[in-house]
């Protein structure tokens, strides 16, 4: 993520009650995700997991145009950019 700041918070919040025998090497790892930039499969596997939440996006449209009896009018590509900005927009949310 490379979020400096937000990786030290993160970890003194999580790991500050626990003993430091445990907690050292697991804030180690913790802080290495947070704050390393990857390329690898993890940041793809980030980018899979935007696409298929983007089909329950996708999943609720069905199920409510054929509820309403609606039909759809708009191309597929912009229906998926569409889902995946809704899907980009709640997790900032919830973030």
């Amino acid at each position: 993520l490379g979020a400096r700041a937000f990786a030290d918070t993160a970890v003194h919040l999580v790991f500050d009650t626990w003993p430091e025998q445990i907690a050292k090497p697991i804030a180690h790892e913790v802080q290495n995700v947070l704050t390393v930039r990857r390329t690898d499969l993890l940041t793809y596997g980030v980018l899979l997991a935007a696409y298929f939440a983007s089909n329950g996006i996708e999943a609720l449209r069905t199920s409510l145009n054929r509820a309403y009896r609606m039909t759809e009018t708009r191309g597929i590509i912009h229906r998926r950019v569409q889902s995946i900005i809704f899907v980009l927009i709640a997790t900032a949310c919830f973030l």
